[in-house]
Order: structure tokens, then C-alpha cells, then sequence
């Protein structure tokens, strides 16, 4: 009797799990790194685009440098079969100190993820740079199937300055290239 009950809810779990096979890989995270940022571009609208090919990125290139450089001067560092980049444009800001940095990306089902960016801003009467800025960030990640979709939050932060093309970044939590925030 015993072992009938036992092969019987045996039975039962692989019968209730089986619609779950078909979302295997679904609790992996996608692979994404930090690929280039700065905080003075040509892109003065804000905005987000997936770059999903070469042409999608020359073009990309070209409006990021303010037509200053050729598409073709885009970086070749990317595996159209199996990357894509994502780029946030945070549009013109009246003064230095805003950065924009990805903190996470999530999913939010088989088809869907997230990514999370957050824009710092600088902090209230701390002396800034009277220039206009137009911050940006750009990730690689693994060619993910499904849509992405977008969420932003804003974040105050001591300005240190920034640089210009800090290809890959440091990886820490504010996007710098110097890790003045650590």
C-alpha cells in the first residue's frame, strides 16, 4: 500500500511539473556588462535603443559622435550573432554632474525583461561644471530572446567629473571609469 502511494505522488510531481520543462533556462540571468559611457554626445534627445546589427550600431555611432565620426569608425568589438547592445541617452542636462548607469536587468517572464537604470543627478548647491552635458550609457549583453522593456529611477550623487569614453567602465555601483565612489 505504502509503495503504491509513493509511486502515485511520485507520478503527480512529474505530471504537475512537466509544464515547467518548457521554460528551462528562464531563471538564468542575462550576461551584460557595462560597454561604453560618457557624459558629452551628439544624442541630445532622450531616448533608449537595442542595437541588434552592425548597421544599427554604425548609424548609432555616427549620431553618438555628432556626425564628427564616420559609421565606419565604429568599434568592431561585437558579435552581431550572439551580442547586442542596448544605449540610454539621457538627453541635454544645463550642467555637468548627471550620469546614467544600468543596475540591473531582470526577467520578467520567457518573453520579457528589464533593465533597470538609474540617472544620478548632482547634489543640491555642490559646485558644478557650467557646461551643458548629454550623459549616456551602453551595455553589451547576450542576444536576449524577448522584449525588453525600460524602468528608470533617479539617484543624487557628490559630482567627482567624469570621462569621456570609459570603454567597459569600473563596475561599480555609479558608472565611474576612477572609482572615486568607493
Amino acid at each position: 500500500m505504502k509503495a503504491n502511494v509513493l509511486v502515485l505522488a511520485i507520478a503527480l510531481i512529474l505530471i504537475a511539473s512537466r509544464p515547467m520543462a518548457q521554460f528551462v533556462g528562464y531563471e538564468k540571468g542575462i550576461v551584460w556588462g557595462n560597454y561604453l559611457s560618457g557624459t558629452d554626445c551628439g544624442i541630445t534627445k532622450a531616448g533608449v535603443r537595442v542595437l541588434v546589427t552592425e548597421g544599427d550600431w554604425q548609424k548609432y555611432w555616427s549620431e553618438l559622435n555628432g556626425g564628427r565620426a564616420p559609421a565606419s569608425s565604429a568599434p568592431r568589438d561585437i558579435d552581431w550573432n550572439k551580442e547586442q547592445l542596448i544605449a540610454i541617452n539621457l538627453g541635454q542636462r544645463p550642467t555637468m554632474g548627471y550620469q546614467v548607469y544600468v543596475e540591473s536587468i531582470r526577467r520578467n517572464n520567457p518573453s520579457e525583461y528589464v533593465v533597470q537604470y538609474v540617472e544620478t543627478t548632482p547634489m543640491a548647491g555642490q559646485m558644478v561644471p557650467q557646461a551643458v552635458s548629454s550623459p549616456f550609457a551602453i551595455i553589451k549583453l547576450e542576444r536576449a530572446l524577448g522584449n525588453p522593456t525600460f524602468a528608470q529611477r533617479t539617484a543624487v550623487q557628490r559630482y567627482f567629473g567624469s570621462s569621456w569614453g570609459n570603454k567597459g567602465g569600473c563596475g561599480c555601483k555609479c558608472g565611474c571609469s576612477s572609482c572615486k565612489c568607493h
